[in-house]
């Protein structure tokens, strides 16, 4: 009996092939752990390094060092001194900062011997520094590479954003797909059911003497193309699911239905939405981001070619050293000098790093193009973008009105001439085919209905993917 509970209450909690009924909030919810989202983060995480392996640069480093040499080298003359052997042991730490100037600070101790003496050991501290003169002059190098670092950073961070409302929004249209097949499925259902009571009373029709065959055929062909009809809505059905699982793998082994959800409430929320959408005339850039990411792209690009044109510029630097050692003939007692009376030198120069050649010159000349490109590609792309999508949007949704009014209007006509049909075929004034023709008709017309439902969700969800600030209450989860 334990081992029966014990392996009862090892089971999962959700075993494969249950049935999941899922609504907007569920879904959306269990997108945070979502491989898209994750793949729409890798980006700002990767500005993110970069941003801080140049910070780290800037930080303290220990350096240490040993080197020993060893000569048999012979002098030109037995006045020149010649150094049989030598050991040098260095340790310090060393800071570059982003203002041009790398500091370094440590001590050494090092012996050698040559010709004239033998084991001259000097033990002191070195300070050095070095200054940027011209590339890197008060940090102009560093402090625009960090600048550059931190707008990617501020791109990626936007594009994520904007990612995050794309993923949203492609799954609340693949949620009000699964709703409006459901739908579709619902009134396919009923009037696959009606077409089953119409042919069995066409076959008593018949028996009775009634009617004839092929009254009876047209009804057996009925129920078939309705049957026909749902198999395609389940396989559609099927296709969207089976999108929903790759975006949530947490459901590929559900069978995922939609759960309760109010298609009256949902229209006033697309509604009010529409009219908010509507009442602004130009492009409502307060609503969406991209007018900043196409700033940051535009001041990207200037930061970009101002480091292009640094590319060939000379490297000049101010070196200084200053030591202060004990000196003596062991490390001990050079150590004792260090303490006691320490000795002091000091060096100042100049170096310099100058690039030859025009190469350089066509190099920058190739990265400017490429970046003057870049930036008009992208920018016009994603200006173009929002301005024909607002202004497509505004279009659409009042044709989308006249169509939903139209045919609102049409089913209620064809309604109303389904039923004087059917009161008239009970009555043997029509046939079975002139029924079906009518029943038919009324059908595609709902069909019809909700697919006009399907675009305007559609594109009503492409639209809040881009502007994703538009205050309406149908865009509750991407302003999240």
């Amino acid at each position: 009996m334990l081992v029966f509970f014990f392996l009862l209450a090892s089971l999962p909690l959700f075993s494969p092939g249950e049935t999941v009924r899922v609504d907007e909030a569920s879904l959306i919810e269990a997108l945070e752990d979502s491989p898209l989202f994750l793949e729409g983060e890798i980006g700002v995480h990767r500005a993110t390094a970069i941003r801080k392996k140049i910070e780290d640069t800037f930080g303290w480093s220990m350096e240490m060092g040993f080197s020993n040499l060893n000569s048999n080298d012979v002098g030109l003359s037995n006045f020149e001194p010649i150094v049989r052997s030598r050991q040098v042991w260095e340790t310090g730490l060393r800071k570059k900062t982003p203002h041009g100037i790398d500091l370094r600070v440590g001590g050494f101790a090092s012996q050698h011997t040559n010709n004239f003496i033998e084991n001259s050991t000097k033990t002191g501290l070195r300070l050095g520094l070095a200054l940027d003169l011209y590339r890197d002059f008060l940090g102009r190098e560093s402090k625009r590479k960090m600048r550059r670092a931190n707008l990617e950073e501020k791109q990626r961070t936007m594009e994520n954003e904007v990612h995050r409302w794309r993923v949203v929004n492609d799954l609340r249209k693949l949620y009000w797909g699964l709703v409006f097949n459901n739908e579709s499925l619902r009134i396919l259902g009923e009037l696959l059911q009606q077409a089953e009571r119409q042919l069995v009373l066409a076959e008593r029709r018949k028996r009775d003497r009634v009617a004839e065959s092929d009254e009876v055929s047209r009804y057996a062909s009925l129920v078939t193309a309705r049957g026909v009809q749902i198999q395609k809505l389940e396989y559609e059905r099927e296709n969207i699911t089976e999108i929903i699982k790759e975006m949530i793998p947490e459901l590929a082994e559900k069978t995922i239905r939609p759960g309760d959800y109010h298609i009256a409430q949902e229209t006033a929320y697309y509604r009010q939405c529409a009219a908010v959408i509507k009442s602004s005339r130009n492009t409502p850039l307060q609503y969406t981001i991209y007018d900043e990411i196409v700033a940051l792209e535009r001041e990207q690009s200037e930061k970009n070619r101002e480091y292009h044109e640094t590319y060939n510029d000379a490297d000049i630097k101010l070196v200084g050293e200053a030591e202060y050692f004990g000196k003596n003939f062991n490390y001990h007692e050079s150590f004792d000098g260090f303490q006691r009376e320490g000795r002091r030198t000091l060096s100042v120069g100049l170096t310099l790093t100058l690039p030859l050649g025009s190469a350089r010159e066509d190099t920058i000349e190739i990265l400017k193009v490429l970046e003057n490109k870049r930036e008009k590609a992208r920018t016009s792309r994603l200006l173009s973008k929002i301005a024909t999508l607002h202004k497509g949007m505004v279009h659409n949704l009042a044709l989308l009105e006249k169509i939903d009014r139209n045919q609102a209007k049409n089913l209620t006509h064809a309604e109303n001439i389904l039923r004087e049909y059917r009161r008239k075929y009970n009555q043997a004034r029509i046939s079975a085919r002139d029924l079906i023709q009518e029943e038919n008709a009324v059908l595609q017309i709902r069909l019809d209905t909700i697919e006009t439902k399907t675009t305007a969700v559609n594109l009503m969800m492409d639209y809040l993917a881009t502007f994703g600030h538009t205050p309406c209450h149908l865009n509750r989860w991407a302003t999240k």
